[in-house]
């Protein structure tokens, strides 16, 4: 009876084992919880590095517009097509034949 006892001690401890190896790796808290958190940390501090970057170089176009009348100009010229008193506007159509080229 005692080796019919032990055994079933024994299965009873490997299933308590297995059950517990389940809800390590699959549970709410589980190591694929943990890696999919670890991957998401590591898109959001990518992000975060990248709109960082931008943030800088915005502020240095800020800093140049305020600072360089002739750059504001020149920004103000190609964005909003801006032209002064004696200055006249021609815009050319883009060749059909040349816009073509470029797409291949």
């Amino acid at each position: 009876m005692t080796e019919d006892r032990e055994r079933i001690i024994r299965y009873l401890v490997v299933f308590l084992l297995c059950l517990f190896l389940l809800f390590l790796v699959f549970g709410d808290q589980g190591l694929i919880h943990y890696y999919r958190l670890e991957k998401e940390r590591a898109e959001i501090e990518e992000k975060l590095k990248r709109l960082e970057m931008e943030n800088r170089l915005l502020a240095e176009e800020v800093e140049r517009l305020q600072g360089d009348a002739q750059h504001l100009e020149r920004v103000i010229r190609r964005e909003m097509g801006f032209v002064k008193d004696n200055e006249l506007l021609v815009i050319v159509p883009e060749d059909k034949h040349a816009q073509d080229k470029r797409e291949k």
